[in-house]
């Protein structure tokens, strides 16, 4: 986000996670940007912002581990809770790297 581009203006952005999971907090990140997206095509409609200035790329994450054996993505509370290993990636639209995590459970992986 362009801060100077923005200008004045504040947006914020807070997730509400309904059901907990595995995929919540990279949910919370694809969807925070979804969210900004559009909120920002709202205001470019009433000449408030523009998004090409504003946003800078896009970004998206996801989960994904290994579990029972198998590789997963976007792995659900069962899968997350008992996986040999998992991480989180988030990325640019451009293919830059925000935020790389993972854990290995019990075992070094």
């Amino acid at each position: 986000v362009d801060l100077q581009a923005l200008g004045e203006q504040q947006i914020t952005v807070d997730c509400d996670v309904i059901q907990a999971d595995g995929g919540t907090r990279t949910a919370s990140i694809t969807g925070g940007w979804v969210a900004l997206h559009d909120c920002l095509r709202w205001m470019e409609a009433r000449q408030m912002a523009s998004v090409a200035k504003v946003l800078k790329d896009h970004v998206a994450a996801i989960s994904c581990g290994i579990h029972d054996g198998q590789p997963v993505l976007d792995l659900d509370y069962l899968e997350d809770s008992s996986a040999g290993t998992d991480a989180n990636f988030v990325m640019t639209g451009k293919g830059g790297i925000v935020e790389i995590q993972g854990t290995a459970e019990g075992e070094p992986f």
